[in-house]
């Protein structure tokens, strides 16, 4: 079932990470943001989700899970290297791949649902560095636990 998805894509690169720098503040600092797609392809980026379950619309919308969104973004402004080796949309879109109980279930937001999650997260984002820009201090590190992608996994906790 999951070969049937990705059959769909002619060009698909895994496992694909890109840097943002992200403008934080009014004097034209900015943040790295290092991300690390599943799967970029032609139309967008995609999201495999193989315990976790994919996140609502409302938390994508609202910047409270900014992970897809923000891998769009840099898709958008083609940061990822493989883009270069394939012909891409300038407006991409998400795709979240939930598998779970022997079961494929893709969840398709398309360009347009697909640019308010990515304003979302970058609002949200953008939130988060104000509190922790002060004289450009760094991030403060918590580490929460999780353990599939180390440093990413901690970055924006939506329980807090």
């Amino acid at each position: 079932m999951v070969a049937d998805e990705l059959s769909k894509f002619k060009h698909k690169f895994f496992e694909q990470e890109a840097r943002y720098q992200f403008p934080v503040g009014q004097n034209g600092a900015t943040r790295t943001i290092t991300a690390r797609a599943d799967l970029i392809w032609e139309g967008g980026v995609v999201d495999f989700k193989t315990g976790a379950d994919i996140p609502n619309p409302t938390q994508l919308k609202e910047g409270m899970v900014p992970q897809l969104p923000i891998e769009a973004l840099m898709f958008q402004r083609h940061l990822f290297d493989k883009q270069k080796q394939m012909p891409c949309v300038s407006l991409p879109t998400i795709l979240f791949v939930q598998m779970k109980n022997k079961d494929v279930k893709p969840v398709w937001y398309d360009v347009d649902e697909t640019k308010v999650m990515i304003d979302g997260a970058v609002e949200k984002i953008t939130e988060v560095f104000n509190q922790f820009t002060a004289g450009m201090a760094p991030y403060e590190y918590r580490p929460g636990g999780g353990n599939t992608y180390k440093k990413y996994d901690d970055f924006i906790r939506p329980e807090e």
